[in-house]
């Protein structure tokens, strides 16, 4: 089932979803200890961890946070292109998240030990839970990609691995991505997209023929059947118009 919650523009939605972030949190920690988040990255999220660190400072307790990252560039993480260093600036530091919270991908070393790495990191955190994360936060590209799962690679159907290497031909640079195996295990899965730019893409991953070739984001299938939709007026604009 997806469920949709649109707003005017950006900045609208990325404060709605920080306030919804906050309360999922805030109800799952009343019921565990712990609460497992993977974090998106782009210039979006930027402005989405923003808002959820003034939204949520003084109404979480971020010591029973755990931060994970559903995609990392294989660059240092001082890099402008980290998805790390994007996360730290807007929302670990501000919210002074303990380093023992924060779940790193490890950008030293070739990409398979990279990933074989993160893998092991999961699976020690994982254990004993019924899920994997307990929020899993996800982009939707232009191409229809999501996380590093990029159109017409055949990582992208990886079912036995959690983490996996990919490089991206288009600038020749490896990233390092979660599976959908460990996505679609997530307690509770969201997406966040805005422009128009993307609307081609939601609405051919949303009400076109399944193409997970060429449209890797269709591949998100939580096994609880429930999925959310974060959107701004402009990518949803053709949700309800025909398929060209």
């Amino acid at each position: 089932m997806n469920t949709f919650h649109i707003y005017k523009n950006e900045k609208e939605v990325c404060k709605e979803m920080a306030q919804w972030i906050t309360e999922v949190i805030g109800n799952t920690l009343k019921n565990q200890n712990s609460f497992y988040l993977a974090l998106l990255g782009g210039k979006t999220a930027g402005h989405l961890y923003k808002a959820l660190a003034e939204e949520s400072k003084d109404k979480v307790d971020w010591s029973r946070v755990h931060f994970f990252w559903g995609d990392e560039r294989v660059v240092p993480s001082t890099s402008e292109q980290s998805n790390t260093r994007l996360a730290t600036e807007a929302l670990l530091n501000p919210l002074q998240v303990p380093h023992e919270n924060i779940h790193n991908i490890d950008t030293e070393g070739d990409p398979l030990t990279i990933a074989e790495n993160y893998e092991r990191e999961l699976l020690r955190c994982f254990a004993g839970k019924e899920t994997s994360f307990d929020l899993t936060l996800l982009g939707l590209e232009e191409d229809g990609h999501t996380l590093a799962l990029f159109p017409y690679k055949e990582e992208n159907f990886e079912k036995e691995a959690l983490v996996i290497p990919v490089l991206n031909e288009a600038d020749g640079s490896y990233r390092i991505t979660l599976t959908t195996p460990v996505v679609n295990a997530s307690a509770i899965t969201a997406f966040l997209s805005t422009g128009k730019n993307k609307a081609d893409a939601l609405q051919h991953v949303m009400k076109g023929k399944y193409e997970p070739e060429r449209f890797p984001a269709q591949l998100i299938q939580p096994s609880n059947k429930v999925l959310h939709w974060f959107l701004d007026e402009a990518v949803a604009a053709k949700l309800v118009k025909p398929i060209s």
